[in-house]
């Protein structure tokens, strides 16, 4: 709808004007926009603002990072910022600390399909040292049983 259009149009350019003055909330809002629509920009551009965000301490957008360079979806795949950002969102906000540790555990297991046991053990060890909830260590668990048993 035409107004919608307008509403939109306008969103966007009070956010890009409140994320060039260095807001978190308005450069992960366009981080947002920018993946979800594709429409203004590209995933690079997204991955941008989201890390803006992530550096001002937004912890959605720490997140967010972590999944994006965990899946292969937009070509960015890196195993360790993954990881980074998943610990970054953790120490940001307890909030995010039950699906930031379920996402660690994804990034485990990738590093172990990837031949890279020593990155997936210290996660999984960590993990489970930090005592964390009970299904994130029964995964964790699981999993380094499922490494142990392959070598």
């Amino acid at each position: 709808c035409p107004l919608c259009n307008t509403l939109d149009s306008n969103m966007m350019v009070i956010a890009t004007n409140n994320a060039n003055l260095g807001k978190a909330w308005s450069q992960y809002y366009l981080g947002t926009q920018t993946e979800v629509k594709g429409e203004h920009g590209s995933a690079k551009e997204a991955v941008g603002w989201y890390e803006k965000a992530a550096g001002q301490g937004h912890p959605q957008a720490c997140l967010d990072l972590a999944n994006i360079y965990l899946k292969e979806e937009f070509g960015m795949r890196d195993l360790p910022k993954a990881e980074a950002y998943a610990v970054k969102a953790i120490g940001l906000h307890t909030a995010y600390t039950l699906i930031a540790n379920e996402r660690l555990v994804d990034i485990a297991r990738e590093f172990h399909l990837s031949d890279d046991n020593g990155s997936a053990e210290r996660i999984l060890s960590r993990l489970i040292s930090e005592k964390s909830d009970s299904n994130i260590l029964s995964s964790a668990g699981f999993l380094l049983l499922d490494m142990q048993s392959n070598s």
